[in-house]
């Protein structure tokens, strides 16, 4: 992770080359692009068109599509800490190099190695449990593999819970399978996104993104509307517009991209939450194409596989 804000020399030069600095929620930078002339566009402009990111050594222009290390910015701009920009020079190919750069936790083992052993394990020692844990799964998604989406049978809290893993073996939830209970999931300390894809396949342009991971499952089984090679993503909550900020700068998601987002019918504010969802990509990249739908019928997308488009 590199911080330029951390840099004041960095700091300075920019606010030099141009009238524009402007921090944005999301933590970008906007400012002045040098490469398209961008602040004599008009007379009097308002914003800016490049963007520099908050969490690696890379900037992209809106305007003139120009996608760049921060070295190259500084260089061209005449930048005079050399070393600032070796610096940057070293770390840049782990950085903008890839469209989609992110941040996290590598597993240290297979994940499907590690479900597959937890189901040996279940069947040798609490095969009436794994009976269980599977007709919970048929109910909540029919018949489908649980390897294929990381659900796994497991013990929390003395409950037997059907525990979701990401694609990274990261729990992302456990849904309470006991009958004699008071609530209905356990959710981990630290809030994960749910995928059973490889998230960093560049060919994704298409993303779907809903609440839960089970409503996840079914559209992805059961509504062919939707691209099959989309990547589907469930946040594990209501929160649309700090989770689609995290994927759009970590992910460094430059370009065009769709976003398909699945809300439930109990939404509360859906108008204003819509608005500020427009707002926030639009702020961030505006050239992500997004699309709202609510279930046709029933509370949410598991129930019936139709919706609307809103």
């Amino acid at each position: 992770m590199f911080n330029f804000e951390e840099h004041p020399q960095i700091v300075n030069h920019l606010k030099t080359i141009s009238r524009r600095y402007h921090k944005h929620s999301s933590g970008w930078v906007e400012i002045f692009c040098p490469w398209c002339n961008d602040a004599i566009r008009k007379s009097n402009p308002s914003h800016g068109h490049l963007y520099i990111s908050p969490i690696s050594p890379f900037v992209n222009c809106f305007r003139c599509e120009t996608k760049a290390g921060l070295d190259k910015l500084l260089i061209d701009t005449g930048f005079q800490d050399a070393e600032i920009v070796n610096h940057l020079k070293q770390i840049a190919n782990i950085t903008y190099h890839s469209t989609k750069y992110l941040i996290r936790n590598k597993p240290s083992v297979d994940v499907k190695e590690q479900i597959i052993k937890q189901y040996q394990f279940f069947e040798q020692n609490f095969h009436n449990d794994l009976q269980r844990f599977k007709n919970y799964i048929y109910y909540r998604c029919l018949d489908i593999d649980p390897v294929k989406f990381f659900l796994i049978p497991a013990f929390n809290q003395h409950l037997l819970t059907a525990q979701i893993l990401n694609a990274d073996g990261i729990t992302t939830n456990a849904r309470i399978i006991t009958p004699f209970k008071t609530k209905r999931y356990i959710k981990p300390p630290i809030s994960t996104l749910y995928y059973f894809q490889n998230i960093e396949n560049h060919d994704y342009k298409s993303i779907i993104l809903t609440e839960g991971a089970f409503d996840l499952i079914n559209l992805f089984n059961f509504y062919n509307n939707f691209d099959k090679k989309s990547l589907y993503i469930a946040i594990g909550g209501s929160n649309y517009k700090s989770s689609i900020s995290l994927l759009i700068n970590n992910y460094l998601m430059i370009g065009k991209y769709n976003i398909h987002i699945v809300f439930d019918n109990e939404l509360q504010h859906l108008d204003k939450r819509i608005r500020n969802l427009k707002f926030t990509i639009n702020e961030l990249n505006p050239q992500i194409d997004i699309s709202f739908y609510l279930p046709l019928i029933g509370k949410d997308v598991s129930e019936i596989m139709m919706l609307r488009k809103i």
